[in-house]
């Protein structure tokens, strides 16, 4: 039971990350070698923002097949996963 805090936590964590980041989005550079990836990312983002993260999931899987070294991509697959082993595997490739 204890692990579910720790998952729990942890997403409530990068939810209130995400809300902070939305805030400031126009003024971090989103880096990507693909124009269509970041479009991709953006849309993901959107819905991630309004808790629509199940429809976000394909955007954030598209973007990174157009790019697969786009961290901001797998930290928004991350923050939209329902599975925590999941979650932390696409922290991990953020990283």
């Amino acid at each position: 039971m204890f692990k579910n805090y720790k998952v729990i936590s942890v997403l409530l964590f990068s939810f209130i990350l995400l809300s902070a980041c939305s805030k400031e989005l126009e003024k971090i550079r989103v880096t990507t070698s693909s124009p269509e990836a970041r479009e991709l990312y953006l849309k993901g983002f959107s819905l991630t923002e309004r808790l629509r993260g199940f429809e976000a999931y394909s955007y954030f899987e598209d973007a990174i097949a157009l790019d697969s070294n786009f961290a901001m991509a797998y930290l928004g697959l991350a923050v939209s996963q329902q599975y925590p082993n999941k979650f932390f595997q696409f922290i991990q490739k953020a990283v």
